[in-house]
């Protein structure tokens, strides 16, 4: 994603979109914007939380050496590159960070991202106008719950491998380690699609579910933060319970692994009805009985490839 981070008038920054000769992008190819005279390290904070990124996502380059050190004082996390006088050598320096910026593998989330980002903001302006019961009813959420096969994994393997917040057990694997799980068969693997009124948000959770005799377990629960506070949480552990159920298993259990980011999951399993039943420093272990869960009646869920999830 692109951001302007800008000390500027905005009709000056417009002008160079529109009208500079050497202006190869436009300004639809850019997810935020700060364009103001405030201090650029509180300007990159606000893109970060406009994009719902954290600061040590975010790469800034600017060709002022006051910038570069106002940033790294007051915006911890954010890598600055600062550009060199002669033009020449930006080329060298952004080859130089190149594993800054490149992906071994773009997903078709990654190729829709600008796009997700302009739908974000009108969600905000909804959000503002609305209740936030109301918001939610008026999203038209539909969520797809489906098997993971050969067009989900490298998507679900960059959720597994990025995803820190919302993540109940943070546990990271390789491309053979899903492709293993989704082979084995005690184990579901399944990913959720969402999608509302304003567009598509491509595949945002993932979770993997291993069963044992009349037990099942979420060795892997995650979600995208990009559709947090939305209930959608709530259909992924929904269709696990469902999915135990059809199994055999009479119980299923969830563990939270603590992580300095991940503290927005520490209720997760109590909010849909498990009990606490082991605890020790920097886990906690939850079971809950498999009869069904009641999801918020404002999320249209349906199931995709019903029949790849077999019974026991």
């Amino acid at each position: 994603m692109l951001a302007v981070c800008s000390k500027n008038n905005p009709c000056e920054v417009d002008e160079m979109f529109e009208s500079h000769s050497a202006m190869v992008l436009t300004k639809s190819d850019i997810s935020a914007w700060q364009v103001n005279w405030e201090p650029k390290s509180s300007n990159l904070k606000k893109i970060a939380e406009t994009l719902n990124i954290g600061l040590d996502s975010l790469v800034f380059i600017d060709d002022s050496p006051f910038e570069i050190d106002e940033v790294a004082t007051n915006a911890a996390g954010v890598t600055c590159l600062l550009l060199p006088d002669d033009t020449v050598s930006i080329l060298t320096l952004l080859k130089g960070n190149y594993q800054l910026f490149d992906r071994l593998e773009i997903t078709a989330e990654d190729a829709q991202r600008v796009a997700m980002m302009q739908h974000e903001v009108s969600r905000m302006e909804l959000a503002q106008t609305l209740a936030p019961e109301d918001y939610l009813a008026s999203l038209d959420l539909r969520i797809k719950i489906m098997p993971v096969g050969e067009g989900e994994i490298s998507r679900v393997v960059q959720l597994v491998n990025k995803t820190n917040q919302f993540n109940v057990t943070t546990k990271r694997y390789t491309t053979q380690e899903i492709s293993d799980f989704v082979k084995d068969p005690k184990s579901d693997v399944y990913c959720v699609s969402v999608e509302d009124r304003f567009g598509e948000y491509g595949i945002v959770g993932v979770a993997i579910l291993l069963h044992s005799g009349q037990v099942s377990y979420f060795d892997t629960l995650l979600l995208s933060c990009r559709v947090l506070a939305r209930g959608v949480e709530s259909a992924i552990i929904g269709f696990g319970i469902e999915q135990s159920r059809r199994r055999g298993s009479s119980a299923i259990v969830g563990e939270v692994i603590e992580t300095r980011k991940n503290g927005m999951v520490a209720d997760l399993f109590e909010r849909h009805g498990f009990e606490l039943t082991a605890s020790q420093e920097g886990k906690t272990t939850f079971t809950r009985a498999t009869h069904p869960l009641d999801v918020p009646v404002y999320l249209h869920v349906s199931v995709v490839g019903s029949n790849d999830f077999v019974d026991a």
